[in-house]
């Protein structure tokens, strides 16, 4: 891990899911460009896996699990130096499959993510 940032757990699967922002985190975004990448473990920090690899994100924060709906949703600042090239709101499958970008306009700098599962 390089800069851990965002972490959820789910006592039910007994896994813990964290983002990483990459090198120089969310303070200096100008040595590489969707170099985040969203990781996950057992609770006892065992079996460490990366669900969504390098050049899929930039520069994730927050996290927020849909474990019934079997998703992932996070906030990707996107920066790049000092300026946000990309910010977007991102999710996946809880195995990292399908990532894609769900809101990727009108954003200034998404960091924090709370979802509304009860009315979708």
């Amino acid at each position: 891990m390089i800069e851990p940032d965002g972490i959820e757990v789910d006592t039910a699967s007994g896994k813990m899911y964290w983002t990483d922002m990459g090198l120089g985190g969310a303070a200096d975004k100008s040595a590489a460009i969707n170099d985040g990448r969203i990781l996950r473990a057992d609770l006892d920090g065992k079996n460490i896996e990366t669900l969504v690899p390098l050049g899929m994100t930039s520069t994730p924060k927050q996290l927020a699990l849909d474990v019934a709906c079997g998703k992932i949703y996070w906030s990707d600042r996107g920066d790049v130096g000092d300026q946000r090239v990309n910010p977007k709101i991102m999710r996946s499958n809880l195995d990292g499959s399908s990532p894609e970008a769900i809101v990727s306009s009108d954003l200034m700098s998404p960091v924090e993510i709370a979802l509304d599962t009860r009315d979708g």
